[in-house]
C-alpha cells in the first residue's frame, strides 16, 4: 500500500511533462494524495481537506516563516533593481574586472560569492552583469545562463545567512537535532559536498580546464564561425538606463546592513528582511535616487514578483504533508531495509534528488525525506548531520538539472531563453558533479555504516 503514495508524485510529474506549468501540475498531485488520503480515511470531502490541509501546513512557525521571508526578500531585490543600484554595481564592476572572455567569466563567479543572501537576488545581479560581459565581449547566453544556474542555488545552499542555508539549519532544528546555523556550519557544510564539487567543475570550465560540453560548446562554436545571434541580450542602451544616479555602494551597503541584520537577529533572514526594505526606502529617498512613490511601487512590484513562488511552496509544503500521510515515509524506509547499508546513503540522495527534479518543490522534497529519512539513520547510527548533508546536496543537484524550478524559469526570463535550454546548457556540469558526489557519499557509506 505504501506504493501508492507515488502515484501522486507520478500524476505531478505528468502534468509538468505534458502542460509546462508547475504550479497546476502540484495542484493535480495534491487533488491525487487527498483522493489517496480519503480512501483509507473514509472521508471524500475533497474540497474542505484541501482548504484544512493547506490552512494547517502553512501556518505552521516554519512555514510561515518561509512564507514572510519569500515575500520580503522579493521586495528587497526589486527595490534593488528599480533604485538602478543593480545595474550601478554591476557596471562597475564591468568596466574593471572584465575585458576578455576568461576574466568575464572569472568575475561571474567571484560576483557569484559575493552576492550570497538569496538566489533571486543572485541571480538578478548575475543576469544583469552576464548580459553586458556578454554584448561586449561576444560571450553566448548558454555560457553565461549556465554559470548563472549553476551559482545560484548551489551556492546559496552552501553560503551562511543566505536563504537556502537558513532553511535548511531551520529543518534541522525543526527535526529536533540542531540548535541553529552554528551546527550547519560545523557539521553539514563539511560533508555538504555537491556545492562544494560543482563550484570547482565550473571554476576549472572558465579557466578553460574543462572544455564546453553540449549547448555551451554548440553556441561557443557558433559564436566562434560568426552565426552567432547576439540580440537576446539587448541594447546598451536599455541596460545603462536604470543606473543614472545611483551609485555602486547603493547596492553593498544594503547587502551589508542585510547581513549585519541577519547575525545580530540569530539567522532570522525574515525579520532582517523586513528592517531593511524600510531601510531601503529610506536610504533610496535620502540619497535622491528614487521618491516615495517609486519606492512603494517598487516593493509591491517585489511582492508580485515573489507571490507565485510563496503560493507554489505553500501547495509544496501542503503536498508533502499528504504525501507522509499516504505512507512516502514508510516506502523510503522500507527500500532501505533492502539495501545493503553501506549504500543506504547513496540511495538518499538519488532518491531526494529525483523527486526534486521531477516535481520541482524543492524546499517541501527535502522536508519530506529528512523526516522519512531520520528514523533509518538513527537505526543505522548514522550521524544526523550527515543525512542533512547528503540532502541538502540531493536539493541543491536537482534544483540544477531540473527546468521546474522557480529560479531557472526567472533566470530564463531575464537572459531571453526558457528554462529547458538553461538547463541543458548547465546538465552536462551538474551531471559531473553529481556523479563525483555519489562516488563520495557511496565511499562514505561504506566506511561509516
Amino acid at each position: 500500500m505504501y506504493a501508492l503514495s507515488l502515484i501522486p508524485i507520478i500524476v505531478a510529474f505528468v502534468g509538468v511533462m505534458v502542460s509546462k506549468r508547475a504550479f497546476e501540475s502540484c495542484i493535480l498531485g495534491i487533488i491525487a494524495a487527498i483522493l489517496i488520503y480519503g480512501a483509507q480515511a473514509g472521508d471524500w470531502n475533497v474540497p474542505v481537506m484541501f482548504y484544512d490541509f493547506l490552512a494547517e501546513t502553512s501556518s505552521t512557525p516554519g512555514n510561515m516563516w518561509v512564507i514572510v521571508f519569500t515575500l520580503a526578500i522579493g521586495a528587497v531585490t526589486q527595490l534593488l533593481f528599480d533604485s538602478g543600484a543593480t545595474s550601478a554595481f554591476t557596471g562597475w564592476v564591468t568596466k574593471r574586472f572584465a575585458n576578455n572572455e576568461k576574466k568575464s567569466l572569472l568575475s561571474v563567479i567571484i560576483l557569484g560569492v559575493l552576492v550570497y543572501a538569496d538566489e533571486f537576488l543572485k541571480a538578478a545581479v548575475l543576469d544583469s552583469y552576464g548580459k553586458t560581459i556578454g554584448r561586449k565581449n561576444k560571450i553566448p547566453v548558454e555560457t553565461i545562463g549556465m554559470l548563472v544556474v549553476v551559482l545560484g542555488i548551489p551556492l546559496v545552499s552552501w553560503t551562511p545567512m543566505a536563504t537556502w542555508s537558513v532553511y535548511f539549519s531551520q529543518l534541522m532544528v525543526d527535526a529536533g537535532f540542531s540548535s541553529g546555523m552554528g551546527d550547519f556550519v560545523t557539521q553539514v557544510m563539511p560533508v555538504m559536498v555537491f556545492p562544494i564539487i560543482l563550484t570547482v567543475v565550473v571554476v576549472l570550465f572558465a579557466l578553460g580546464v574543462i572544455p564546453a560540453m553540449g549547448e555551451t560548446k554548440r553556441a561557443a562554436l557558433e559564436a566562434k564561425a560568426g552565426s552567432y545571434d547576439f540580440s537576446c541580450y539587448g541594447s546598451d542602451e536599455a541596460a545603462s538606463a536604470g543606473a543614472a544616479k545611483a551609485r555602486p555602494m547603493d547596492f553593498v551597503v544594503p547587502l551589508v546592513v542585510l547581513l549585519a541584520l541577519g547575525i545580530w537577529f540569530n539567522g532570522d533572514l525574515a525579520i532582517a528582511c523586513l528592517v531593511v526594505i524600510m531601510f531601503e526606502i529610506v536610504w533610496f529617498i535620502a540619497r535622491g535616487i528614487m521618491s516615495f512613490a517609486e519606492t512603494m511601487d517598487s516593493f509591491w512590484k517585489g511582492l508580485h514578483s515573489t507571490f507565485k513562488p510563496t503560493v507554489y511552496l505553500m501547495c509544496g509544503f501542503t503536498f508533502t504533508a499528504i504525501l507522509q500521510l499516504i505512507g512516502f515515509p514508510e516506502l523510503i524506509q522500507a527500500i532501505s531495509g533492502l539495501l545493503v547499508p553501506g549504500v543506504v546513503l547513496a540511495f538518499f540522495f538519488v532518491a531526494a534528488a529525483a523527486v526534486g527534479t521531477l516535481t520541482g518543490m524543492f524546499w517541501p522534497a527535502t522536508s519530506l525525506f529528512l523526516v522519512s529519512c531520520l528514523p533509518v539513520a538513527e537505526s543505522m547510527g548514522i550521524s544526523p548531520f550527515l543525512l542533512a548533508a547528503v540532502l541538502f546536496s540531493a536539493a541543491t543537484f536537482g534544483a540544477v538539472i531540473s527546468p521546474r524550478g522557480a529560479l531557472v524559469m526567472f533566470i530564463g526570463e531575464e537572459l531571453g531563453t526558457n528554462p529547458v535550454d538553461l538547463t541543458r546548457s548547465a546538465r552536462p556540469y551538474a551531471l559531473i558533479a553529481g556523479a563525483a558526489t555519489l562516488v563520495v557519499y557511496l565511499v562514505l557509506g561504506f566506511v561509516l555504516v
